[in-house]
C-alpha cells in the first residue's frame, strides 16, 4: 500500500494550534513520553503527565521548572493497569486545568521473557504484563478519555483528541518473546480505529501513532545490541506526530514514524456493501443514543412518540 509523507512543510504553523490545549499523557517521564511532553509544553500546552515511576516524575519535573515550564505541568503517579489510580489522574487534572482537551494513551513496556517457555509448567498462567499494560490500560484511558470528553462542553470536536500510541509492530506479526508485545499493539490501532468511529457520533477524533524504534533512555542494551547497524526513528518526527494529530482535523489515521520519518496511514477497512450499510446505521444509532442523552426533555416525547405509534398500530389491527 502507497504510504504518502505527511504535513512535511506545515508543522510550525500547524503547531501553533496546540496552545493553551489541555493535554493529559501516560507514561510521560521517559521515552517518547517524556519526548512529546516537553514538546507540548514547549508549545503552550498544558500537560498532566502520568507515570509509574515516581523518580523519573520528579526528574521531569525539575527540568521544567529549570525551563520555565512548571506552571503548565502536572504530575502524577499512576500505574494504568490500576483504573482507580487513572481515575484519580483525569479528575486531578480536570480539577486543575479546569478540563481535558486530548489524551495520549502512551504508556506501555517493551517484551519480557519467551511467552512460549517451556520452562514454566502448563498449568502455570502464562506472564499477561504486556497485555495488561498495553492494551488493557490503554483502553481503561480510552475509557476516561471518552467520559471526560463529554463533560467538555467548551472545545469543538475538532479539538477533543485522542492519541494512541502503537507500534510497528501494530503491523508486523512476531514470534516467541514479542508475541504478546505485537498482538497488544495490533490491539492498539484496532481500538484506535473503533474509537474513530464512535467520534464521529460523539464529537471527539482518534489516532494511533505507531514508531520505528527510537534513541531513547529506554531502548535498553540488548535492544541496541539486537539494533546495531539498523536505522532507527528520527526523534523529532515522533514527537511531531503527536503534535500534528493533536493540532491538525485528522481522525481514524495511522500514524507511522520509520527510519526516514513520519508518514501518515488512512487505516485499513473492509470495503463491503454490507458493512458499510451495517456501519452507517450503527453511527446514526450513537449519534441518536447521545441527542437523546443530552436532551432529556426529547427523549420523553421520542418515548411519547414511539408509545402513539404503538397505539396506532395496534387500533388499526382490532378495528
Amino acid at each position: 500500500m502507497e504510504i504518502a509523507h505527511a504535513y512535511n512543510s506545515s508543522y510550525a504553523d500547524l503547531a501553533r494550534g496546540v496552545k493553551d490545549r489541555v493535554v493529559l499523557i501516560t507514561g510521560a517521564a521517559s521515552g517518547i513520553g517524556r519526548l512529546a511532553t516537553l514538546e507540548y509544553l514547549k508549545l503552550g500546552a498544558k500537560v498532566a503527565a502520568g507515570d509509574i515511576n515516581h523518580d523519573t516524575l520528579k526528574t521531569l519535573a525539575s527540568e521544567c521548572e529549570a525551563t520555565g515550564f512548571a506552571g503548565n505541568l502536572f504530575t502524577c503517579t499512576v500505574n494504568v493497569t490500576k483504573y482507580d489510580e487513572l481515575y484519580d489522574l483525569f479528575f486531578k487534572t480536570q480539577e486543575k486545568f479546569g478540563r481535558i482537551d486530548v489524551v495520549c494513551a502512551n504508556a506501555g513496556i517493551n517484551p519480557g521473557g519467551d511467552f512460549m517457555s517451556s520452562k514454566v509448567p502448563a498449568n502455570v498462567r502464562p506472564d499477561m504484563k504486556v497485555i495488561d499494560v498495553n492494551f488493557v490500560g490503554v483502553l481503561y484511558t480510552s475509557h476516561l478519555a471518552v467520559r471526560f470528553f463529554r463533560e467538555n462542553t467548551t472545545a469543538k470536536a475538532s479539538e477533543k483528541c485522542l492519541i494512541l500510541t502503537g507500534s510497528m509492530a501494530s503491523f508486523q506479526a512476531m514470534p516467541s518473546v514479542a508475541m504478546p508485545y505485537s498482538a497488544s499493539k495490533a490491539a492498539v490501532l484496532s481500538l484506535s480505529q473503533s474509537l474513530a468511529i464512535q467520534g464521529v457520533a460523539e464529537g471527539f477524533r482518534c489516532n494511533c501513532i505507531n514508531p520505528w524504534f527510537a534513541d531513547t533512555n529506554i531502548l535498553d542494551k540488548a535492544a541496541r545490541l539486537v539494533l546495531k547497524g539498523i536505522p532507527l526513528a528520527p526523534i523529532h518526527a515522533i514527537t511531531q506526530a503527536f503534535i500534528l494529530a493533536t493540532a491538525t482535523e485528522a481522525t481514524d489515521q495511522a500514524w507511522v514514524i520509520d527510519e526516514h520519518g513520519l508518514w501518515e496511514l488512512p487505516n485499513p477497512s473492509i470495503k463491503s456493501k454490507v458493512v458499510d450499510q451495517f456501519m452507517s446505521r450503527f453511527v446514526i444509532g450513537l449519534k441518536l443514543k447521545k441527542a437523546l442523552q443530552r436532551d432529556a426533555y426529547k427523549r420523553y416525547l421520542s418515548i411519547a412518540a414511539i408509545a402513539a405509534g404503538a397505539v396506532a398500530v395496534v387500533w388499526k389491527l382490532f378495528n
